[in-house]
C-alpha cells in the first residue's frame, strides 16, 4: 500500500485506464476508496476527460460529508436549469445551501459546462476548507483528538463557531465503522462525544457532521481512522 502519513491506499489498480505508475494514480485510488468516485463506467476512470459542473458537485459534496452520509437539501428548486428530475439535483441543491456556489448567472447553474481551474480553486476552498463563508456562518473549527485508534473508544471534543449546540437536540452524524455515543453539550460551541472504532473500520479520513435542529455544520476530513 502507498502510505503518506494518514494517506494510505492500495496499489492494486481499481480502474483499467489508471494503471500503477499513472499520473495521479494514488489520488484516484483514494477517491475510489473514499467513495467520492466510481469512475466513468466499464471499469474506467477516464482520467483525461474534463469535469463538468454537475459532476463536480457530486465529487465535492461526497468529499465534504462522506460518501455514506445521508444529507438533506432544499426541496424547492433553486436553479432554473436544474429541475428536481435532474440526476445531480440533490448535490447541486446542497452546494447552493452550503454557499459553495451561486450558479453561473441569471439564476442558472450551467450543469454541463466545464469547470475551469480557477473555479475549481474557489469550489475546493469553500467545500473542503470552509473558506470564504459569510460572517456568522456556523462551522466546526476544531476536533481533538482527530486521530482515532482501531478497537478503542475515545472521548472527542468538538468546538464550533457561531453554533448553537444543545443537550438532547444536537446529533453527531455516523462515521463508517465508528459508533458515536454519549454526546454531551457543555455550551453552544462545545461538546464531547465517545467514538468507538470497530477493528475492521475502513482506514480513512472522515467528516465531522453536527446537526442541531435546522442548523448544520461540517468539518470535512475532520477525523481520521488509522
Amino acid at each position: 500500500a502507498y502510505n503518506d502519513g494518514p494517506f494510505t491506499t492500495s496499489q492494486i489498480p481499481y480502474f483499467k485506464d489508471v494503471p500503477l505508475g499513472s499520473f495521479g494514480f494514488n489520488q484516484i485510488q483514494k477517491m475510489d476508496e473514499l467513495g467520492i468516485t466510481t469512475g466513468c463506467g466499464n471499469g474506467d476512470f477516464c482520467p483525461n476527460e474534463v469535469v463538468t459542473r454537475d459532476q463536480m458537485a457530486v465529487f465535492l459534496i461526497k468529499a465534504r460529508y462522506g460518501s455514506t452520509t445521508v444529507f438533506d437539501f432544499p426541496p424547492a428548486q433553486i436553479f432554473n436549469d436544474v429541475p428536481p428530475t435532474y440526476w445531480a439535483y440533490s448535490w447541486i441543491q446542497r452546494m447552493s445551501e452550503d454557499q459553495i456556489t451561486t450558479g453561473c448567472g441569471n439564476n442558472d447553474y450551467c450543469p454541463t459546462e466545464d469547470v475551469t481551474r480557477a473555479q475549481m480553486a474557489i469550489f475546493l476552498m469553500k467545500a473542503i476548507y470552509n473558506e470564504f463563508a459569510a460572517p456568522g456562518t456556523p462551522e466546526i473549527t476544531l476536533v481533538l483528538p482527530n486521530l482515532l485508534v482501531a478497537g478503542t473508544a475515545t472521548n472527542v471534543a468538538i468546538t464550533g463557531l457561531n453554533t448553537a449546540f444543545s443537550q438532547g437536540l444536537t446529533l453527531v452524524s455516523a462515521i463508517p465503522g465508528v459508533t458515536i455515543s454519549n454526546v454531551s453539550v457543555s455550551g453552544p460551541t462545545t461538546l464531547t462525544a465517545t467514538m468507538t472504532v470497530q477493528t475492521n473500520a475502513p482506514a480513512q479520513p472522515d467528516a465531522i457532521y453536527v446537526i442541531t435542529g435546522p442548523q448544520e455544520e461540517v468539518l470535512p476530513f475532520g477525523i481520521t481512522v488509522p
